[in-house]
């Protein structure tokens, strides 16, 4: 993913100087450029179906499975005592989860965020010293960036900054749940077997 939103700056940055090339080596010259330009985009495009066909199954177990964790880890942080060895081990283990989660997320959001401006490289390109046909490649580019590019999680779920709050409110409802059900239960336990019940003997007559 970081390969690709490097690729897509670059496509940016060409694509913001091909007035300057226009003027410089005419016509003729700047379509060349342009259509390499074309191809450059055609070919991340190719790479970014690639990298969400390997990985995309991969992300979606990914995101099941951290949510899970984070879930059942914010639990067992709540009911260890302080600062203890364990406490401290699933204090390291809970961030380097998020830390996984979150650099897939990031550099998601990241493809999301460049790829929207590939648009506004080509309206910043000097487009108005270029000529009719270079004038209709640069609309061709802008056509096809109109949709950004989305790195999904088993086609149900972008990687973005927001699918990543979305795990974490997740992952928070579940472990409420959990507590939910661990108090209760010690509540039940308390009153038949371990509680001031269990003491109690009624008053000799």
């Amino acid at each position: 993913m970081a390969i690709i939103k490097g690729e897509i700056m670059v496509l940016k940055a060409k694509m913001r100087g091909c007035g300057q090339l226009c003027m410089a080596q005419g016509e003729d010259g700047n379509t060349r450029y342009l259509a390499d330009c074309v191809s450059h985009h055609d070919k991340i495009y190719k790479l970014f179906q690639l990298t969400e066909k390997v990985f995309s199954e991969v992300m979606l177990i990914q995101f099941l499975s951290s949510s899970m964790v984070i879930c059942i880890i914010g639990f067992q942080l709540v009911i260890i005592k302080i600062f203890s060895y364990p406490f401290l081990h699933m204090v390291f283990y809970f961030t380097a989860m998020l830390g996984q989660l979150g650099l897939y997320c990031w550099y998601g959001n990241e493809i999301i965020f460049e790829s929207y401006g590939i648009g506004n490289a080509c309206y910043e390109s000097d487009w108005i010293s270029c000529g009719p046909q270079a004038k209709r490649m640069l609309s061709m580019i802008m056509e096809g960036s109109k949709r950004p590019l989305r790195m999904r999680a088993g086609k149900f779920s972008d990687l973005s900054l927001a699918s990543f709050t979305l795990v974490l409110r997740s992952a928070y409802s579940f472990f409420a749940l959990i507590q939910r059900i661990y108090s209760e239960t010690d509540l039940v336990s308390n009153f038949h077997g371990g509680g001031k019940m269990a003491n109690y003997t009624a008053p000799q007559n």
